[in-house]
């Protein structure tokens, strides 16, 4: 027979192993396994949905790289802007350009640091700058932000014919990798300012 101790709630308390055979026992202890790896489990759960709440919150803050054969993104934050003298903000590769290829650029700046500025950008592939050319001056893009107002954006649109690149300058564009810079400098006042730069470069069949 097998005895039940009763708790003073009234709620049966579980089987002691004394009072069991050693079939019941066995039965008992294998119950008693399974509840522990179910709720081992649970924990394991809970720990692994928490770090991957925890993770999507970081990645939504992060800087994001994407590079595939004929493609290369990037977002990048709080890169900073000293003086109206250009410096390198982020860059892209692309694994390998290509002959019969055009490759196409976007590049945009966000003024984050809530600074009244003006900004300017240039971008080069390889250490050469591709269309549109400047001319009269060494930057292609820019947006004539108010410098009495904040958040200015700069935009720009590039692209460059891999032929004509490799015809100028042999050895350097065809059959290797394709480095895509972009730099960044800002009108007064003076004073540092920060800025988010993202690139989309596409290189694709003329």
């Amino acid at each position: 027979m097998m005895l039940v101790r009763v708790e003073p709630s009234g709620t049966p308390a579980r089987p002691s192993r004394s009072g069991l055979g050693d079939h019941n026992r066995r039965a008992l202890l294998a119950d008693e396994v399974l509840n522990w790896g179910i709720k081992m489990q649970s924990f394991k759960f809970a720990i692994l949905f928490a770090a991957a709440v925890l993770a999507s919150a970081t990645m939504a803050r992060a800087d994001a790289l994407a590079v595939g054969k004929n493609v290369a993104y990037t977002t990048v934050t709080g890169l900073p802007i000293t003086s109206s003298s250009f410096a390198a903000l982020t860059s892209v590769e692309l694994p390998k350009g290509a002959k019969k290829r055009i490759v196409e650029v976007d590049v945009t700046l966000n003024e984050t640091s809530n600074t009244a500025t003006g900004l300017f950008m240039d971008l080069t592939i390889n250490g050469y700058q591709i269309e549109p050319l400047a001319s009269g001056s060494d930057f292609q893009g820019n947006e004539a932000c108010n410098t009495s107002a904040n958040r200015c954006t700069a935009h720009g649109l590039f692209w460059a014919d891999l032929d004509a690149l490799e015809t100028a300058h042999p050895g350097v564009f065809v059959g290797q990798p394709l480095t895509i810079a972009a730099r960044g400098a800002r009108l007064a006042p003076s004073g540092t300012v920060t800025v988010t730069t993202s690139i989309r470069a596409r290189m694709l069949k003329k």
